[in-house]
């Protein structure tokens, strides 16, 4: 073995002596020096290297170190080498080696080495192999080692798991300012007021959502927090939605407002978990929905959890609106995609301790035609089953919902039912029609719903949607909703409850960067009152103006008539409405920078109210009218500047 070595020791040395020059970099070495070339290839093949100054230094005495190193890395590149020959040399190659030996020599004699210079190279690579030989074994055995190590270090550092940077913290700095103006007369602020809370302006329904209506003068500071973290499987979001400073006390028109303080207050927040195939959420929901005929996008405090069984999505839900109230919530949904729909089963239910609590069934704009009923129920219970877009063919979708629903009632329990069912028809690629039947009993109650009524109705739907091209459609709707029989009781012997009849069309057109939309809507005889009809002209748009700039404006013009009459207890009133007003909505959004924004909206009313009553009535402010014609306009304005990290 040892021979093999120094045999290829000297087929190196020779080749570096021999093999022609690619150029040198050392400073002392200049292009003719006779040693050139065999530096220059010495260096390449990483055996010798200069000095860090840049000088090879050729006159400088090698010590035995030196030597050694230089040794090694020949036999490195030897090894290499032999690992390219599979299993190194056969017997025949190795017979052969002399003879490449001495063809190199023969060939090389002419351009480089003498006979006598080749014959020095021989003598000294066998004296070098002689006097290092236990030197090289000792450095080969150690290279072993070092190579096992090295192996096993880097097995350790592939399996070591770097942490990485698990933890994301956000936060977006709102400042805002918000001035509004209103007529100092009271029935006409009280005008203003209803007009700002209609569902078509600011849509405010709730008596505690009172904050939401344009104060005259409020400056203040909300601070949202978003921070997400991941603990291996398990992944955490926390919401902290409002933070609120007020920098100034509020001016309002309504007797609401707040005091200047330092302190933060916390809005509301939600805390979402998940982990593998589980969801759990904490905290305020906001604008939460269970279903149409039961809070439909209300606020709720509680808690969720989401799932996934059985390939089917389940949801459970524990909650209230909050320490000022008594009712609890509870929900359960379980949702499933087959192959002919989507399938949903929902439990849903309100409790609460007290005897008695408020189901409302028609809500208006002034006392005088606002009810409640009473209902003394512990409870009120739905189950239902639902199926969506089930598929019949391809131009032909159906869907429907049975809904039972029970309640207690004068410590007897009462039931009815919900039935909803849908279908739409592609009739092409441009026409869609659709159909909907939807029928509500008697002694169903809705609680927080969507409905046309909380209960005792039939509806019938049609509609079609019309595409003229990729970026314009126009559709239409036509719905009759008849009362059933808890209506005639209801309204008495001196009034019949009437048909209601809605009529829609709806324009919608994206082009050049504009996003318009127009609708109008009539609908005769609105709660099933002879003759209550209402009119509304919507106007929307959206520009975007550049890729941080965006223009919009809205246009609502509504007017509400009545000329009927009402059995109040057995007196009959003759009543006389005329309501109309018009809303205008501007706004722009530009992004100053990447996480900086600023926004302004205004807004302006105008309005006026012809009402009369041939018994009087009691009016909003306390007051007993027999008629009244009231003109009010109100205009407001808001900025925000929103810094995001």
């Amino acid at each position: 073995m040892l021979k093999k070595i120094t045999l290829a020791v000297a087929i190196v040395l020779i080749l570096a002596l021999t093999l022609p020059a690619f150029g040198l970099s050392l400073t002392d070495v200049p292009a003719d020096h006779w040693a050139y070339s065999a530096i220059e290839e010495l260096i390449e093949t990483g055996i010798v290297e200069g000095y860090p100054d840049g000088e090879y230094k050729g006159q400088r005495t090698m010590n035995r170190y030196e030597m050694a190193i230089m040794v090694n890395r020949a036999l490195e590149n030897i090894a290499a080498e032999q690992e390219e020959l599979a299993e190194g040399l056969t017997m025949g190659q190795a017979e052969d080696t002399a003879a490449i030996v001495q063809s190199l020599l023969e060939k090389n004699l002419g351009e480089g080495l003498t006979y006598n210079q080749a014959s020095e190279v021989a003598d000294l690579v066998e004296a070098l192999t002689v006097e290092f030989e236990d030197e090289l074994k000792a450095m080969g055995a150690e290279l072993d080692l070092i190579a096992a190590d090295l192996a096993e270090l880097q097995s350790d550092i592939d399996a070591l798991a770097v942490p990485e940077d698990n933890l994301e913290f956000s936060l977006d700095i709102a400042t805002y300012f918000e001035a509004a103006a209103y007529d100092d007369d009271q029935q006409e602020l009280l005008l203003a007021m209803a007009i700002w809370a209609d569902e078509d302006v600011l849509d405010i329904d709730d008596i505690n959502d009172l904050d939401e209506l344009p104060s005259e003068k409020r400056f203040w500071q909300e601070l949202d927090f978003v921070i997400d973290a991941e603990l291996g499987d398990a992944a955490f979001k926390l919401e902290m939605d409002t933070l609120t400073n007020v920098f100034t006390q509020e001016k309002s028109a309504f007797d609401y407002q707040e005091e200047d303080q330092v302190d933060f207050k916390m809005d509301r927040a939600l805390l979402t978990v998940d982990y593998q195939e589980l969801q759990l959420r904490l905290g305020d929901f906001e604008d939460y929905n269970i279903a149409r005929y039961f809070v439909d996008e209300e606020d709720l405090q509680g808690v969720e959890l989401s799932t996934n069984q059985l390939d089917m999505d389940l949801k459970f839900l524990v909650a209230g609106y909050g320490d000022d109230s008594d009712l609890d919530v509870f929900a359960i949904e379980g949702r499933s995609e087959t192959d002919y729909g989507v399938l949903t089963t929902k439990i849903n239910q309100v409790r609460r301790d007290a005897d008695t609590w408020n189901i409302e069934l028609i809500d208006f704009y002034f006392d005088t035609i606002f009810v409640d009923f009473v209902v003394p129920a512990e409870r009120l219970t739905n189950v239902s089953l639902a199926i969506d877009d089930y598929y019949f063919n391809d131009n032909l979708l159906f869907g429907g919902e049975y809904v039972y629903n029970e309640y207690k009632y004068d410590g007897d329990s009462r039931d009815d039912y919900l039935l909803n069912l849908n279908a739409d028809f592609l009739l092409s690629d441009q026409l869609k029609l659709s159909a909907v039947y939807e029928s509500v009993g008697d002694e169903f109650f809705a609680y927080q719903h969507d409905l046309e009524a909380a209960l005792a109705y039939d509806l019938y739907k049609i509609g079609a949607k019309y595409n003229l091209n990729e970026n314009t459609s126009v559709m239409g709707n036509y719905t009759l909703v008849k009362p059933d029989n808890f209506w005639d009781d209801w309204f008495g012997d001196e009034s019949t409850p009437e048909d209601k009849d809605k009529y829609e069309i709806v324009f919608e057109n994206e082009m050049d960067g504009f996003n318009n939309s127009a609708k109008v809507e009539v609908v005769k005889n609105e709660f099933f009152f002879d003759s209550l009809d209402e009119r509304t002209v919507t106007l929307k748009t959206a520009y975007d103006w550049s890729e941080r700039t965006t223009l919009g404006a809205k246009f609502v013009n509504k007017n509400i008539s009545w000329d009927g009459e009402v059995d109040d207890n057995g007196t009959n009133r003759e009543i006389d409405l005329e309501l109309d007003y018009k809303y205008l909505e501007a706004f722009m959004e530009k992004a100053l920078r990447d996480n900086l924004s600023w926004n302004i909206t205004g807004r302006y009313i105008m309005g006026d109210a012809e009402y009369s009553d041939s018994e009087g009535f009691e009016f909003i402010d306390g007051q007993t009218y027999a008629d009244i014609d009231i003109d009010t306009k109100s205009s407001m304005i808001k900025t925000g500047l929103i810094i995001s990290f």
